[in-house]
């Protein structure tokens, strides 16, 4: 028996076992963790445990960290953030990734809460006025090293000027001068003289 025959008769064989049971609910019968167990190193099936729709868009997945070194980042060496032997839990991932290899673009992660995690909103209020506060400081300080170094700049171009200027042209010009000056004295003394004697 040939591979395709064999593959064939296990096809029909499961489709008449599976069309002659009785089923009720038809979504017991999927394995989303099928072909997961991926690692950056060592693929084994590239697929992610997505749930959703038939060729649908986007699809929940839980976000489990990079693979089976360990690694805390849930976007751990581009695409791998799912590996099934995790015990870490990032939250359930929205995405549009079908494979690690293929990367992902504009995920959502959610994580669920339960009560105020041990602050009250009070609390919460004073560590966003504190976190603006600290935003505007940063701002304002962002602002002050920036005229500082303008100012210095200016300084700094304006003295560098006044050096070209006054210290190199100055005596260039001067020297220009006398220069002129020593030449009229020079054609008065060898042009003129001779005419007046």
């Amino acid at each position: 028996m040939t591979r395709s025959a064999f593959a064939l008769a296990l096809a029909a064989a499961t489709i008449s076992t599976t069309a002659s049971a009785d089923v009720t609910s038809p979504e017991e019968y999927i394995y989303t963790l099928g072909g997961t167990a991926n690692i950056f190193d060592f693929s084994r099936g590239n697929v992610l445990p997505e749930t959703q729709m038939p060729w649908g868009f986007n699809g929940f997945a839980p976000a489990t960290g990079g693979g089976e070194s360990g690694a805390d980042e849930v976007d751990g060496k581009g695409g791998f953030w799912f590996y099934s032997k995790s015990r870490r839990f990032f939250g359930v991932k929205l995405t549009h990734q079908p494979s690690p290899w293929t990367g992902d673009y504009g995920p959502m992660r959610f994580m669920a809460q339960v009560g105020l995690l041990g602050r009250s909103d009070k609390v919460r209020v004073l560590l966003a006025m504190l976190l603006a506060m600290l935003m505007v400081l940063f701002l304002v300080l962002f602002l002050v090293l920036f005229l500082v170094l303008f100012l210095v700049l200016f300084v700094v171009l304006f003295v560098v000027l006044f050096v070209v200027l006054f210290v190199v042209l100055l005596p260039v010009l001067l020297l220009v001068l006398l220069l002129v000056l020593l030449l009229v004295l020079l054609v008065r003394l060898l042009v003129l003289t001779p005419l007046i004697s």
